[in-house]
């Protein structure tokens, strides 16, 4: 995982440039961190060998923890208050077993680092001059994620496995509402949908094996904002 640490720590920095560059601008700029539960769909794992037809398989995955960041800022005064952007980082894994299917895949491995340019939305309500853009917001965000991966496939029977580190495009979309608790600070309940395919290969038993997956995730994340106005 050290890649994996060292794109945090890089998009971290990101993170706070992005927060610190649009101080600069005429915008209500905000931080979120957030944590929460990743449930997971049941891919079909579709097995391409050479010199060997096309095999399909089940897998299934369980529920695990998913964390991550996010900066950005509201164009309120610009009166464009219900609009706003941000960059989301976050990281999420699964390990997907065999379910079914008349392939050799025995388990496969999913680390994942979505980065994320959001365009977001949101409705102020409860308004009072202590929360000028809403003591209770409902929001929504989506953007097309950059995620990078880290996939292995490991096979049965001592077949070997595949192993693939890189990047790929997918889809982000997320909605929730945000409470004030304090004029700066709130606390938010949001839903989340993640899309990305991943396509390892490598060699089993001396043969070209191409291992291809879409993968779909349900996430459940709890955080707490502060917005600098």
């Amino acid at each position: 995982m050290k890649r994996v640490r060292m794109w945090s720590a890089a998009v971290a920095a990101g993170l706070l440039a992005v927060v610190l560059w649009s101080g600069s601008v005429s915008a209500e700029v905000f931080f979120d961190l957030y944590g929460g539960a990743s449930s997971f769909g049941d891919p079909d794992f579709t097995v391409t060998r050479e010199g060997r037809a096309r095999e399909t398989e089940r897998g299934s995955a369980d529920t695990e923890v998913t964390f991550g960041g996010r900066g950005g800022y509201w164009f309120d005064r610009q009166g464009l208050r219900w609009l706003g952007v941000a960059l989301d980082i976050s990281y999420f894994e699964a390990e997907y077993t065999r379910e079914g299917g008349t392939g050799n895949v025995a388990n496969v491995k999913v680390q994942t680092l979505p980065i994320t340019p959001l365009v977001m939305l949101r409705l102020p309500l409860l308004e009072s001059p202590q929360h000028p853009n809403g003591q209770l917001q409902l929001y929504t965000g989506a953007g097309p994620g950059i995620f990078i991966l880290d996939t292995t496939v490991r096979f049965r029977s001592g077949a070997g496995e595949v192993s693939e580190s890189g990047a790929t495009i997918g889809l982000d979309f997320r909605a929730g509402v945000a409470y004030e608790f304090l004029p700066n600070w709130a606390a938010f309940v949001e839903y989340r949908f993640t899309y990305y395919s991943v396509e390892p290969e490598g060699r089993v038993d001396d043969r070209k094996t191409q291992v291809e997956a879409d993968f779909d995730a349900h996430h459940v994340l709890f955080g707490i904002s502060y917005r600098f106005r």
